[in-house]
């Protein structure tokens, strides 16, 4: 979880479009994560 969090500390920093491919990253992972990949386009 600290990692998570010292990762999107340093995304903040790299500004907004880092910030958004970041949460698209971690949203693709969680549904992967839920056996739900078919989801991802």
């Amino acid at each position: 979880m600290l990692d998570e969090a010292l990762l999107l500390e340093r995304k903040l920093k790299e500004g907004k479009e880092n910030i958004d491919q970041y949460i698209i990253e971690r949203e693709k992972q969680s549904l992967i994560e839920l056996g739900l990949e078919k989801l991802i386009k």
